[in-house]
């Protein structure tokens, strides 16, 4: 059942984001071949003022879009969750032969793969718009040294860190809508505000502790001074980083189970469709 509601989710969400995506395609594909015949992108021949002014103007629509579809997105995966659960489409949802623990996992596995995909439209588009053959051949080249830097005895444990750091993003990001929305619900005729002021309390708390962490481990720059060596200071520097990588793995972990434990509480002790 799992994987039936994983499917149905996917086919559900990928009808209007993959129309959002193709357009956001479109439209870089259009800037770049204005870009080529204009002339804009910095070749020799310059091409007519016409053409440099649509060439401009479809560069800045890209750019709007392309930030339009991240927060898109983000709002997207929140109102699915929100519509399929927690109005009258979420009689059906509930009244399936699967546990609130089901319906969490399958939406929201395919809430952090629209994250992931929505990660690599941003990267498709920036390359379509300003990368050359040059720039792709530098990027595979350093692709081998990137891998190297994994097993580097210096930075290799802070490469760790910041490959787990990425991969629970967009985990934690999805749980903490989910439990925005969750929360939200439970505020009648402040659904909307409710899931919003819900964001901006953890987000300001998130920032607040991060500002400590980094105040705090950034006290013992102050003793720095001409004698302290270069080794010295990259070593300080890597411990910084390292901590704070630390901190901000262990916030998002909490977060990501305190959400799902919230979400679940809800769906299960609290749900009220009316």
């Amino acid at each position: 059942m799992l994987k039936k509601l994983f499917k149905y989710e996917w086919k559900a969400s990928s009808r209007l984001l993959l129309a959002v995506y193709g357009i956001v395609i479109l439209f870089s594909i259009l800037s770049r071949i204005f870009m080529e015949v204009s002339g804009i992108n910095g070749s020799e021949e310059a091409g007519l003022p016409i053409l440099e002014t649509i060439a401009a103007l479809f560069l800045m629509l890209s750019v709007v879009m392309l930030c339009c579809s991240v927060v898109f997105t983000w709002v997207f995966i929140a109102y699915r969750f929100y519509k399929s659960v927690f109005t009258e489409q979420g009689y059906l949802t509930n009244t399936l032969p699967v546990t609130q623990q089901q319906i969490i996992v399958a939406k929201g596995l395919v809430g952090v793969i629209w994250q992931i995909v929505n990660l690599l439209l941003v990267m498709i588009s920036f390359f379509i718009i300003a990368a050359t053959p040059k720039d792709l051949g530098m990027i595979f080249r350093a692709i081998p040294d990137l891998f190297k830097l994994f097993v580097n005895p210096d930075i290799g444990l802070t490469m760790w860190m910041i490959l787990a750091a990425v991969i629970l993003s967009p985990f934690t990001m999805v749980m903490e809508m989910y439990m925005c929305v969750a929360i939200g619900k439970l505020l009648n005729g402040h659904k909307v505000l409710g899931a919003v002021g819900t964001y901006a309390g953890i987000y300001a708390v998130q920032q607040i502790i991060a500002i400590i962490v980094m105040a705090a481990t950034s006290v013992r720059y102050v003793s720095v001074d001409y004698n302290t060596t270069s080794e010295q200071a990259q070593g300080w520097v890597l411990n910084f980083v390292n901590i704070n990588l630390v901190m901000g793995i262990v916030l998002g972990a909490i977060l990501l189970v305190v959400g799902y434990l919230v979400t679940k509480h809800i769906m299960t002790k609290k749900l009220n469709l009316q």
